[in-house]
């Protein structure tokens, strides 16, 4: 009795009917598995570029927001010597008035 061929060898007897064919099927089936591996390749590589443009867009974000927050010191302090220099001045001034100090507008860095 004879037994029933599994579908490897009807695969196999299938493949030396019709070599040529056989061989056309073996060369799309290993092309379309070489352009899948490729494929995962260079989707793991642009998620890993995407990740590193994140965080460099991150570190961007925060090395812009230290250079605003240096920019309101800088202000603020020259906001503040402004003010000194006017105070300075009005010192004078009004010393001057009284009496208290010599006639040139530089004599106010004397005042303190």
């Amino acid at each position: 009795m004879a037994r029933l061929a599994g579908p490897l060898e009807r695969l196999r007897k299938c493949a030396r009917r019709n070599p040529a064919i056989a061989g056309l099927t073996a060369a799309v089936a290993a092309a379309l598995l070489l352009g899948a591996a490729v494929a995962a390749g260079q989707a793991a590589r642009a998620d890993r570029e995407a990740a590193e443009a994140k965080k460099e867009a991150r570190r961007a974000d925060e090395e812009a927001a230290e250079a605003r927050r240096l920019a309101k010191q800088e202000e603020a302090r020259k906001t503040a010597e402004e003010k000194e220099k006017l105070a300075k001045e009005e010192t004078y001034q009004s010393r001057r008035q009284v009496g208290g100090v010599g006639e040139h507008p530089g004599d106010a860095e004397a005042v303190r």
